[in-house]
């Protein structure tokens, strides 16, 4: 837990306004703690989005496509940061991953 804390007071130290955004919440709630935050960190963790073979790594890849697409329509700036599995995510993301079933392939399994 040191990491998220310490990436947390730095946010908070450059002006940011920090919310815990949960993978498991609806749409709407991400929506409108959307509103709240003026960034957003993807932080690292041990969720499988490669072969998104479970319930979580499924709901995980949902929650962020649906923030990382909130970014990208939104009228204000919205500065994203991936670190480990975060910084994953938005390579996924960014690449037209759309944490709905679309399938892609993972670097290291490219031929």
């Amino acid at each position: 837990m040191g990491d998220i804390d310490t990436f947390c007071r730095q946010w908070m130290c450059s002006g940011g306004r920090v919310v815990p955004l949960l993978y498991d919440w609806s749409d709407s709630e991400l929506a409108e703690a959307f509103d709240a935050v003026n960034g957003i960190l993807f932080t690292g963790g041990g969720v499988d989005i490669a072969r998104q073979s479970n319930a979580e790594a499924k709901q995980y890849l949902h929650a962020a496509s649906v923030l990382f697409n909130l970014t990208l329509t939104s009228s204000d700036w919205v500065p994203l940061w991936g670190t480990c599995l975060g910084l994953q995510t938005l390579s996924v993301l960014g690449a037209g991953g759309d944490g709905h079933g679309r399938p892609f392939k993972p670097w290291c399994n490219m031929v």
